[in-house]
């Protein structure tokens, strides 16, 4: 049996139930027309944050999510989540994989801004590092804490 992840009024009215707003946000971004949006987006503002242009680097990140919101904000994010990349992107909602990406992605901000690799790296590090917690929602044998 083959789930269809495209749009459809029907399956994006139920999917709200389901999942709390900022899953349903994550599973958005998780398709992959807004990954590579955000890619094109990053490149763009790390070359304006480089250049200290601030404006410039928080309005291409204000464009690049509302063309994708625009683009997918019908998506089937129950269909969504229901895929390996979706549960790959619900991960991110672990608390502490949370706190660490939002710190390295503050310190690797400002490492751009002031041309720091120190600042960069540990930013980046953060984020890296954010990524070893909540594999559990991608399956359950893959918690860090196995309770008898």
């Amino acid at each position: 049996m083959t789930t269809i992840i495209f749009p459809s009024e029907t399956a994006h009215s139920a999917a709200h139930s389901e999942y709390s707003g900022w899953e349903r946000y994550v599973l958005m971004r998780a398709y992959p027309t807004s990954i590579v949006l955000d890619l094109a987006a990053m490149v763009w503002s790390v070359y304006f944050l480089l250049e200290h242009n601030w404006q410039a680097a928080i309005g291409i990140v204000l464009v690049e999510r509302l063309l994708s919101f625009s683009l997918l904000y019908r998506v089937n994010v129950k269909a969504m989540g229901e895929t390996t990349l979706g549960r790959l992107a619900l991960l991110h909602l672990h608390p502490i994989n949370l706190l660490l990406q939002t710190v390295g992605l503050g310190i690797g901000v400002w490492g751009l801004w002031v041309q720091s690799a120190v600042y960069i790296l540990v930013g980046v590090t953060l984020v890296i590092v954010g990524h070893a917690f909540g594999w559990s929602r991608v399956h359950p044998k893959l918690t860090l804490i196995h309770r008898p």
